[in-house]
């Protein structure tokens, strides 16, 4: 046996150590560089005899430090962090955009409502007027600000999506790149720690995009699946690609047509938040101002200004065929099947009759029920088919109206007697019946004694009783408790003969007014184009607060206050001020319930990666121990290799 061979290998050996370990202090600070140590060996014993003399040190090799269940759960962790950071980023821009303020959406449609009340208590004031329109165009201003911002928001969301799938597509082939290189040295027989180390780091950061995991523990060595694993990266990359479809988006391999989930990371938070944390919330706002827009022009569409009934009118809002049934061709602002009532006047003498309009939307097209307002007397109607909106006008003479009033005499097609009755007032009930006059005797009114009459509704139920016999004067109103006036004029009745007339409490039982935007207050079919008539702006009286022509008439302002108490316009029961509240609570929950995941996860980060570092990580106190024995090691070996030549020549010496 060579007699150096045994110091020589120790020196070797001491020579390793000392690179390792020069190794580990220069990269200490380096990301993602795991600490590596020499592994040393007995050597084979040389046999000589029945003796076994050692023959020095081995080196086996230099291990990388690293835990596998420690870099596995990190990467578990970036990818949820990643996907936490994300939701919350969209979360607080949401919360920003919906916290009350003074010129907040709570606080525009808050005062809008209170200028309606405003208005019932001085229905003729111009200055009042003008004040609701100036609410009005703050508030529509407002929700298109809001929509508009949430579709930058969801752009800027888009953007980054494909950003991030390029940079996952980036990082995989890098990835797969340093896979080859490193098989390729590996089946070498070299260690190749620093493509490990770098690759490994281009894992981890492709962990904080989507989920990635890695197969070495299934004896898939260089091999990493992402996307609940539908995408494998090992010597060669996948494609991801991101497609935005109606109901979303959707993530591709390789151009694929099925679709797979992200798994986690920033990725699967982003499509998150563009579908579901933004679009959601897109969606609650369009519903939201179409209902309260919707609510408002329905109540609006049945007065008039003070100007009264028109004697021609157009619509705001075409449909998108008039020849096709209004169902499908009104989706923005829905109808339903009932009735629209009309109410014509004479100009000159003040007389009504009122028409109800049938319509059946899954059946009736536009241009079928402006035939049907066409055959009315009085009044004519037409579409045009390139905008789709409806215009009646009123004959010479004429105007008409859609406030419900009622005729001004009933239906006296089975009164024998000479006397006429006339209605009059206004009607202040909800509902809309048919009610009857009913004579209790014959006789002259004014005249004879006792001589009565009954008035009832329709279920039979008696709503008054008069006398109509001597002590009453020919002409002299009758009032009920709903605001309708009776009259009888000089003449004969006979007993048992009845006069019916409608009185209207909804004179639009369909939407149509709303959906074809018949002295609608609003413009605009959908948040981000809703605007206040033009024309309204510029002239105040137009504002339909009265329900009639009668001097202080607010029934209509008050009754569009109320829409701000009422309860069937939005989910759960909600009036429209309580949904805003529930979606700003909604926002401000999703910030805490994502700011705490994102600490959670942030402490876990922390647990973990001390764990890695009590691993992987160097530690310069136990580097230089180490140095100082590889020192001592080579300094052992450097004075026994001295020792060794000075026995040699002092044997030559005596040779």
């Amino acid at each position: 046996m060579n007699m150096f061979a045994i110091p020589l290998s120790a020196l070797r050996a001491a020579q390793h150590g000392m690179n390792t370990v020069s190794s580990n202090l220069a990269n200490a600070t380096t990301p993602g560089y795991h600490a590596q140590r020499l592994q040393l060996a007995e050597g084979a014993p040389v046999i000589d005899g029945n003796l076994r003399v050692g023959a020095g040190v081995v080196i086996q090799g230099v291990d990388r430090m690293r835990s596998a269940w420690i870099e596995q759960s990190l990467l578990r962790n970036n990818s949820a962090s990643g996907e936490a950071a994300a939701r919350l980023e969209a979360a607080l821009q949401l919360d920003t955009l919906f916290n009350p303020t003074d010129n907040s959406l709570h606080a525009r449609t808050q005062q809008f409502f209170e200028a309606w009340q405003d208005l019932a208590s001085r229905p003729a004031d111009s200055t009042v007027r003008q004040d609701l329109l100036a609410t009005a165009d703050a508030l529509v201003s407002e929700i298109n600000q809001l929509s508009d911002r949430l579709t930058e928001l969801a752009r800027d969301f888009e953007v980054q999506i494909n950003d991030t799938v390029n940079t996952i597509n980036r990082l995989a082939v890098d990835i797969a790149a340093l896979n080859r290189e490193i098989s390729v040295g590996t089946a070498t027989g070299n260690t190749m720690h620093d493509l490990a180390d770098r690759r490994d780091q281009l894992v981890s950061q492709l962990s904080e995009l989507i989920d990635v995991r890695s197969l070495e523990w299934s004896n898939q060595p260089n091999t990493f699946s992402a996307a609940n694993g539908a995408m494998t990266i090992s010597t060669r990359a996948p494609v991801l690609s991101v497609a935005s479809t109606a109901t979303g988006y959707q993530l591709l391999i390789d151009g694929w047509a099925s679709p797979l989930p992200a798994g986690g990371g920033r990725l699967a938070g982003l499509l998150e938040a563009g579908d579901a944390i933004i679009g959601e919330t897109q969606s609650e706002l369009a519903q939201w101002s179409a209902q309260l827009i919707r609510a408002v022009d329905q109540v609006h569409g049945q007065g008039v200004g003070l100007d009264g009934p028109f004697t021609v009118l157009t619509g705001e809002r075409g449909l998108s065929s008039v020849s096709i049934p209004m169902s499908e061709a009104s989706r923005d602002f829905p109808v339903d099947a009932g009735l629209l009532t009309i109410t014509v006047t004479h100009l000159e003498t003040g007389e009504r009759t009122v028409h109800a309009v049938s319509l059946e939307p899954g059946l009736d097209s536009l241009d079928a029920f402006m035939a049907r307002i066409d055959a009315l007397p009085n009044i004519s109607a037409q579409v045009s088919e390139l905008s789709g909106k409806l215009t009646i006008i009123a004959h010479q003479g004429y105007a008409f109206d859609f406030t419900g009033q009622t005729a001004t005499h009933p239906d006296m097609s089975a009164w024998s007697g000479t006397s006429d009755v006339t209605i009059g007032g206004t009607y202040t009930g909800t509902v809309n019946d048919q009610w009857s006059v009913r004579m209790l005797g014959d006789g002259t009114v004014g005249l004879t004694p006792g001589l009565q009459a009954e008035l009832r509704d329709g279920a039979g139920n008696v709503l008054g009783v008069w006398n109509v016999g001597a002590g009453y004067v020919a002409g002299d109103e009758l009032t009920t408790s709903s605001g309708i006036t009776l009259k009888f004029g000089s003449g004969s009745v006979v007993s048992g003969e009845t006069a019916g007339f409608r009185v209207t409490g909804n004179s639009d039982t369909t939407g149509v007014l709303s959906a074809l935007g018949m002295n609608s207050l609003f413009t605009g079919k959908q948040a981000g184009d809703f605007a206040v008539r033009r024309d309204l702006l510029q002239n105040g009286r137009l504002v339909a607060a009265a329900r009639s022509d009668q001097d202080g008439d607010n029934l209509n302002a008050k009754a569009a206050a109320r829409i701000a108490t009422m309860s069937n316009f939005t989910r759960s029961g909600m009036t429209f001020g309580e949904y805003l509240a529930q979606m700003t609570s909604d926002s401000g929950a999703l910030v805490r319930s994502t700011q705490s995941a994102v600490d959670q996860l942030g402490q876990i980060h922390w647990d973990l990666t001390t764990q890695r570092d009590g691993v992987s990580g160097v530690d310069p106190n136990e580097e230089m121990v180490r140095l100082l024995e590889y020192q001592r090691l080579f300094q052992t070996s450097s004075r026994f290799i001295s020792t060794l030549n000075k026995v040699l020549d002092d044997l030559f010496t005596l040779i």
